[in-house]
Parts: structure tokens; C-alpha cells; sequence
């Protein structure tokens, strides 16, 4: 299992409030675009709605390519921080520093519409702000990668990138 108790030893007031990766409704699938696919063309959106996978997969391999062989600190500071929907064997509180959540990227799918977009958060230069580290092993980076761009990587807005990250134990890059 990799959502293990020790997972929560820097956290230990988190445990049993995270949701478990198999529970997530956000570990999406190929399948579960098919059926978005379909909600959007009879909702009238155009094919080019959203990333293709071949574009999705292009910016995961080409952000992971220096990273191979290695465990993989994600930083969430979002819905990810109770529902990671990814594997993980250690959670540690962080703060980025030099950026700020912010409800800066509007969706037209899902919570919002071309009439009325809705918000997602999104992180901003200037400030500073808390959420968790998690550390996905190095022997599941690859499927637990592919599982979060198709959960957050849908659109253009979203940019992975590598931030040092200040915790409790140091700093670390995620």
C-alpha cells in the first residue's frame, strides 16, 4: 500500500483525512476522458477542447526526463492536499517560497461554462504560501505521474515546473 500510516510521521493530525489513492474519484483514466470527450461535444465544445494525450504526455515526459530513477516530491496546495489521488510513502508540510495560491485560472468544463467560467487555483509569483510535500517512489513515479497530468494538466493553464520548497527538514525540490 503506498498511502502508508508512516506515511504521516511529520503529520501526524492529517492521518485518516487524506483521502486513499483507490477512493480518489480524481485517479482518472483514458476511459474517464472518453466520457468527458463525450459531455463536451453535447455540451457543443469544440474537438480541441482540452490537451490531447499525445500534448499531455509530451510535457510529462519532457518534465520528468532529468528526473528518472528518483523518488518525486509533488507540492500541493490545492484539493491535491486532501485528495492526491497518487501513491505516496511521506507527507511533509511546505511553503514555496516566492509564490502564492490564487484563484487565477478559469475553467469552462466541470464547475464552469463558456457563459460562466468557474476558478481553479493556481499558483502566482510574489508571497508565499503552506500545503504539503508528498514523495512518490521512485519505482511508481512513471504510473503515478501519468495519473496526475490527466488530472491536472487538462488545459493550457497549468505549467509543471520545479520550485525549492522550504520544510521542517530542509529545503527540497518539487
Amino acid at each position: 500500500m503506498l498511502l502508508p500510516t508512516d506515511a504521516f510521521a511529520h503529520v501526524p493530525h492529517l492521518l485518516g483525512k487524506i483521502i486513499e489513492p483507490e477512493q480518489s474519484t480524481f485517479r482518472i483514466t483514458r476511459a474517464k476522458y472518453d466520457e468527458w470527450d463525450r459531455a463536451a461535444r453535447a455540451a457543443g465544445q469544440p474537438e480541441n477542447w482540452r490537451r490531447s494525450h499525445e500534448d499531455r504526455e509530451a510535457t510529462r515526459v519532457a518534465t520528468l526526463a532529468r528526473r528518472l530513477n528518483r523518488d518525486l516530491w509533488v507540492f500541493a496546495y490545492g484539493s491535491l492536499m486532501w485528495d492526491p489521488a497518487i501513491h505516496i510513502v511521506e507527507i511533509r508540510p511546505a511553503t514555496p517560497q516566492g509564490y502564492h495560491r490564487s484563484f487565477c485560472l478559469k475553467i469552462e468544463i466541470g464547475r464552469g461554462s463558456p457563459e460562466n467560467p468557474g476558478l481553479v487555483a493556481g499558483l502566482r509569483e510574489g508571497g508565499q504560501c503552506q500545503g504539503l510535500l508528498f514523495r512518490v517512489p521512485a519505482s511508481a513515479v512513471d504510473r503515478e505521474t501519468d495519473i496526475m497530468w490527466m488530472r491536472e494538466i487538462v488545459f493550457d493553464g497549468y505549467v509543471p515546473a520545479f520550485l525549492h520548497l522550504e520544510t521542517n527538514l530542509g529545503r527540497l525540490e518539487a
